[in-house]
């Protein structure tokens, strides 16, 4: 049970943090001072005008692999009907390296240079908005005044995320500037090499840019989406309650299972106590039977679990109308780490022994006269 739920868990947590990263946050993202205070109203005023520099400096530190710029402002898009979307300017190239939006396009072609767009499938079908169809992309420019210009609907994608496909709208970067009227960007996306290392990481990238006399912020993953955040420490705290009850149900299943194995062989004990077994003998021949038991009852249970991982790990579990947090899928695979399997397996055995302690203190303290008349 311990190796089922880390695997359901594991999984799902692994493929929504991945999701948030790709498509969202990155692991780090970089900031003008203030920007991420206002980051919910999409300010275009606040940009990074020498963001190359920027760039430069940010790869330079050590555990990033590599940072791209992007525009993110808010607008309208408008066809026969109008709604109001998320414009993104990437640059196509670089920002496949964090969020391949090749692999999730459904229709058309990806981004080229003239003056296309791509939006998501779900968008498109509630605007009625045709594959190559020209479309109005209006906003509010860098310097405060409403901007608008046409734009081809070149391509359209589907991530399976409804309120990320019913809103996003991707143009090259440089389309994007010019529809703002601005040379800068509104961020610089991080990927660092080992997700683990993101707080240290982010701590050297501020470090670097401050010292360089630079005007911006560095947050991680964790502060840029904090409900994910939240969201992953509550599975764990989840996952910790069912598998306290999973231990204590086990610990009080083995220990009823040594007591009637004491109780079915009081005579016994004291025929070995009578022979002249000492004590200490006595209670080590029954925490070693403990022991078989508990090694056994770990590897058929490491055994059954990793074979129902494996299984679910193809086919999935549907947890459909369970996606209690953006970018959670509905399918989830499970997935295990060296940990998740080694940790039970301890645990199991370990519990097992503890609980045979008791019942082999009781058998080695039998006296032998009394063994001997028990029925």
């Amino acid at each position: 049970m311990m190796i089922i739920v880390n695997g359901l868990i594991t999984g799902m947590l692994d493929r929504t943090i991945t999701n948030s990263v790709e498509l969202e946050t990155g692991h780090i993202k970089v900031y003008p001072q203030g920007y991420h205070e206002k980051a919910d109203l999409l300010p275009t005023t606040m940009s990074i005008s020498s963001y190359t520099h920027v760039i430069d400096l940010v790869q330079d530190v050590k555990g990033v692999t590599t940072a791209v710029p992007r525009i993110r402002a808010g607008g309208m898009l408008q066809n026969k009907e109008t709604t109001r979307v998320i414009i993104n300017g990437i640059d196509p190239e670089q920002d496949s390296k964090v969020r391949d939006l090749r692999k999730h396009i459904v229709k058309g072609e990806y981004l080229a240079n003239d003056e296309n767009i791509v939006i998501g499938e779900p968008l498109a079908n509630r605007l009625n908005i045709k594959l190559h169809d020209e479309v109005v992309l209006s906003s509010v420019a860098a310097d405060g005044a409403p901007v608008s210009n046409l734009f081809t609907v070149n391509a359209l994608f589907c991530t399976g995320f409804s309120s990320y496909d019913g809103t996003m709208v991707f143009l090259p970067l440089q389309h994007a500037q010019k529809l703002l009227t601005t040379d800068g960007v509104t961020e610089i996306v991080v990927i660092v090499d080992n997700p683990e290392d993101v707080k240290t990481v982010t701590a050297d990238i501020r470090e670097t840019l401050h010292s360089n006399g630079l005007p911006l912020e560095a947050l991680h993953w964790e502060q840029l989406s904090p409900e994910l955040a939240q969201f992953a420490e509550m599975e764990k705290s989840m996952s910790f309650l069912f598998l306290s009850i999973v231990i204590i149900v086990a610990a009080i299943g083995i220990l009823n299972t040594m007591l009637m194995a004491v109780y079915e062989r009081v005579k016994e004990v004291g025929v070995m106590a009578a022979f002249g077994y000492k004590p200490r003998t006595i209670l080590g021949l029954f925490v070693l039977e403990g022991l078989i038991i508990g090694v056994m009852g770990a590897a058929i249970g490491c055994i059954l679990g990793l074979g129902i991982n494996y299984y679910f790990s193809q086919v999935g579990i549907d947890f459909a109308g369970a996606d209690v947090v953006e970018f959670m899928e509905t399918h989830i695979y499970p997935r295990l780490s060296v940990s998740d399997v080694v940790y039970p397996f301890v645990f199991a055995v370990l519990v097992t022994l503890l609980a045979a302690v008791y019942p082999a203190y009781k058998a080695s303290q039998l006296e032998p006269v009394e063994a001997l008349r028990h029925v």
